[in-house]
């Protein structure tokens, strides 16, 4: 996908991930995913813009999802269940917080729980949907349900 927004990545054919875009940069999603696209927003209720996205997403046309993550301390499985299914999605899909990394982080706890990968390969999954900072937290959850199991 040829839209750029913070920190962007395309870890999937259809799938943009990164941080905070701009009102003119959902507009560009739009207008390089045609019809069918999706923006799910992992942004905190009460950080910048989380607000006004509903109704940009309604003028602009686009299927909007906010799955809220407020910070490292409300990373959980449940979350990642929720991300697992708004990405089930016929579409083009840009997934954002801040900066990428809850993106990647919640990322990285889904490909563990629902698609049957290792720890390392559940991180390198998390990196290339941005995970940064995060991932010693991620890694410490990741290697507690493994041992769970």
């Amino acid at each position: 996908m040829t839209v750029q927004i913070p920190n962007g990545q395309t870890p999937e054919t259809h799938v943009l991930t990164g941080g905070q875009p701009s009102p003119a940069d959902f507009e560009a999603f739009r207008n390089a995913a045609g019809e069918h696209c999706r923006v799910i927003n992992l942004r905190g209720g009460g950080e910048p813009g989380v607000a006004e996205q509903p109704a940009l997403m309604k003028r602009l046309g686009i299927d909007y999802v906010h799955l809220p993550v407020n910070g490292a301390g409300d990373l959980s499985f449940e979350k990642a269940a929720a991300l697992k299914s708004a990405l089930e999605y016929e579409g083009a899909i840009m997934v954002h917080c801040a900066s990428g990394n809850r993106v990647g982080a919640i990322r990285a706890l889904a490909a563990f729980r629902f698609e049957n990968q290792g720890v390392e390969d559940a991180l390198a999954i998390g990196r290339r949907w941005g995970l940064t900072r995060m991932e010693p937290m991620v890694a410490g959850l990741l290697q507690s349900a493994a041992k769970d199991h």
